[in-house]
């Protein structure tokens, strides 16, 4: 499997980045135009998340959503051919300096970010920070796709966690030393994983709990990553401290701050995941319901992160 990702990479790397996008542009064409990949999904997806645009307004953002998304899969493919060098003019960090500031504090940090812009690029973080920088995420069924997500994501330096070591991971970290996580935290979890329920863009949704338990239990500083695209090919990111109030969780906040970042820019996020597939009931509901029964709201067991 190996040798066949090699060949693949090596066969990346003779492509000029001009041709990616001429790629892009087809694969706009074929999926948007011709077969209309997902269309169904995206427009529910956008019709309930912007109930008070305008038909026409919904129209303009489908289509850049499926420009953006062709430009995302040729832009991960090409990370393959891209050095540090060229990746670092496409893909800028704007307040590095927050980090450093946590580093020298001693604070352990979790990078909570969604599905928005060029989340694969943040690969290139550890080249600008201090210390180990670690990503959670889920092995592919695809051996082949998992080889090519695997040597892309750690190009640059970045350690792979799967999210099924996470919490022996962090049960036994090194406190040593100040620990960097980053995690995609907007997944749609089963109901197996004891979700949370809250509200994202005008609609309930079940969300993980491990942000909350992670900053709690294990003392993490959790810092949103706005990532936002500036011109096709280029992104910049900018670092926020979540600061949630005293009426509302970690997720919550991290899911407010998320919405900042979709009204901001919708196109740039993923529409096409049928993120609010089977929504659950409401908030107030299923707490009412979990003291009823007499369920906690956060269990260690709870944990397991997408």
């Amino acid at each position: 499997m190996m040798i066949a990702v090699s060949i693949f990479q090596s066969t990346l790397k003779r492509i000029p980045m001009a041709f990616y996008y001429l790629i892009a542009d087809i694969l706009y064409l074929i999926g948007y135009r011709l077969f209309g990949y997902r269309r169904a999904v995206v427009q529910k997806n956008l019709k309930a998340a912007f109930p008070e645009r305008t038909d026409e307004a919904l129209l303009s953002i489908e289509k850049k959503f499926y420009r953006h998304l062709s430009d995302y899969l040729v832009e991960t493919t090409a990370m393959s051919r891209l050095t540090a060098h060229e990746l670092k003019k496409r893909f800028q960090f704007n307040n590095l300096e927050l980090l450093h500031e946590y580093y020298k504090k001693h604070k352990n940090i979790i990078l909570a970010s969604g599905h928005q812009s060029n989340w694969e690029w943040m690969a290139l973080l550890p080249l600008y920070v201090g210390q180990e920088a670690k990503a959670v995420y889920r092995k592919q069924s695809s051996p082949f796709a998992d080889e090519v997500i695997y040597a892309n994501r750690s190009k640059f330096g970045m350690e792979l966690l799967q999210d099924k070591d996470l919490l022996p991971y962090l049960k036994h970290q090194d406190n040593k030393h100040p620990q960097l996580l980053y995690m995609l935290c907007d997944q749609r979890p089963s109901e197996s994983k004891k979700p949370t329920i809250l509200e994202f863009m005008h609609q309930p949704v079940a969300a993980f709990q491990g942000l909350n338990f992670i900053s709690r239990m294990f003392d993490y500083e959790v810092i949103y990553v706005d990532i936002r695209k500036t011109a096709r090919g280029k992104y910049e990111v900018t670092f926020k401290a979540l600061q949630p109030s005293a009426e509302e969780s970690v997720v919550e906040c991290f899911f407010k701050q998320l919405e900042r970042s979709i009204e901001a820019q919708p196109h740039t996020y993923l529409w096409s995941h049928n993120r609010w597939k089977n929504p659950p009931a409401t908030p107030l509901a299923q707490k009412k319901n979990q003291a009823a029964k007499g369920i906690p709201l956060f269990r260690l067991d709870q944990l397991e992160i997408a």
